[in-house]
């Protein structure tokens, strides 16, 4: 409304019918239209009276004006929009993500091409230059000066503020069908369906299935070698105490045939591993050459002083050629016969009154073999009890008869612990 307008009454007609018919339509005249423009930031040059007096009609009615309007406006929008394209990726399991709420590709490309290039077009890549050129324009209509945003663009970083805690709560609520985590080349997010969880899960569980086994037995190859270690040091103990004490094995009592020999800790007299650590109280093995790290009740370091046995049967990891005889075996000389291996299965099920497997093999390796010690020091492999010549390790020769006439060779009665061996060639171990 200019001065002349107002001084006329012919102008202020026209005025007053200009205004009805514009009203009529839902329409501001051009001045009033520039001088909203004008307080919404979009326009510079409207008449400054009328902007006045608009920003004092939108006073009374409470409402934000200048920057301020632009600031809010773009913070809500944006967060309405991430909040739109994140129910999207949500519902529409099979669509694509954030559908209807991303850019295009190429406008994605663009805006990060000028950004990097501090929103100056002509520093961006050639192919990209004219797609950064219509988005600065774009950008450039919201008249937000830096001087209106402050030094750290106070503006961008409220709306990336707000968007993230946005974004974070979102996160609190994934669910299978839309899980996050993972960006794509655009910096979208990766939902993965439930069959690619479960795809995931099977390829573990069968990598685990293939690695478990090889890891046992790499495990069970190094406890193997471990314990023949173990035997081939019990042989020189063996080589050291014969060749002081006549070429005999070690024993710690009388021993007679027909006494009970797998009370463990209960005296040299009635224990035959009493016999075996005989080469530990006399300084020609540590107690750790006779632990086997098969056996979780193995002595590693002996604390007892003047110990003259193993504290119960448990804690024996070798046993010894059954030294409660008639006849014994020496150590060089004569028949070839073994007189120390992992710890007997049949010796520990009798003891404690279960039913026996003569075939079984030794616990300390899981039942797939033992370490067994000759009385020349040679050490050996056994994949079964049973030698070449048909003598089980683990039984006296009178049972293993008993055995060979029974229609179920894998059963037999359990052991009185008072049986000996039939002969100086009749390996028969324990405990």
């Amino acid at each position: 409304m200019s001065t002349q307008d107002h001084a006329s009454p012919a102008g202020n007609q026209r005025d007053r019918t200009a205004a009805a018919g514009e009203l009529t339509e839902l329409r501001l005249c051009a001045a009033d239209a520039a001088a909203c423009d004008a307080a919404f930031g979009a326009e510079a040059g409207a008449d400054p009276g009328r902007r006045q007096r608009l920003d004092g009609l939108l006073s009374l009615l409470g409402a934000p004006t200048g920057v301020e309007v632009n600031r809010d406006l773009m913070i809500d929008l944006t967060l309405a929009r991430v909040a739109r394209a994140r129910r999207s990726a949500v519902d529409e399991f099979a669509g694509p993500a954030f559908a209807g709420g991303d850019l295009s590709p190429e406008d994605d490309d663009a805006l990060e091409a000028l950004v990097a290039a501090g929103m100056d077009p002509s520093q961006t890549p050639g192919p990209l230059r004219r797609r950064c050129e219509r988005l600065a324009a774009l950008l450039g209509t919201l008249s937000v000066g830096k001087s209106e945003l402050g030094p750290t663009n106070d503006l961008v970083q409220r709306t990336l503020a707000r968007v993230q805690e946005s974004v974070q709560a979102e996160e609190s609520r994934l669910s299978v069908a839309a899980l996050g985590g993972m960006a794509d080349s655009r910096g979208g997010r990766v939902r993965f369906r439930l069959a690619d969880v479960v795809s995931v899960a099977a390829l573990v569980l069968i990598g685990f299935g293939v690695l478990m086994p090889v890891g046992q037995t790499l495990q069970g190859a190094a406890r193997r070698t471990a314990c023949e270690g173990n035997l081939a040091a019990a042989g020189l103990g063996f080589g050291l105490y014969a060749g002081a004490n006549k070429d005999v094995l070690p024993m710690a009592s009388a021993s007679p045939a027909g006494r009970p020999w797998w009370f463990v800790g209960k005296g040299p007299e009635q224990s035959n591993s009493a016999n075996l650590y005989t080469l530990v109280r006399s300084g020609m093995n540590k107690v750790s050459d006779l632990a086997c790290g098969g056996n979780a009740r193995a002595v590693f370091n002996e604390t007892r002083p003047n110990a003259t046995d193993w504290g119960c049967l448990e804690e024996v990891s070798y046993s010894y050629q059954n030294m409660f005889a008639v006849e014994r075996p020496r150590w060089t000389g004569g028949a070839r016969v073994i007189v120390l291996t992992d710890r007997s299965p049949v010796v520990l099920k009798a003891y404690n009154r279960m039913v026996i497997d003569p075939l079984e093999n030794s616990p300390n390796h899981g039942g797939r073999g033992q370490a067994a010690l000759f009385n020349d020091g040679a050490v050996t492999w056994l994949k079964s009890p049973v030698l070449h010549n048909g003598d089980n390790v683990w039984l006296p020769r009178a049972i293993e008869d008993v055995i060979r006439q029974l229609t179920r060779p894998r059963a037999a009665d359990p052991l009185q612990g008072t049986e000996s061996p039939a002969g100086a060639d009749d390996v028969f171990v324990g405990p």
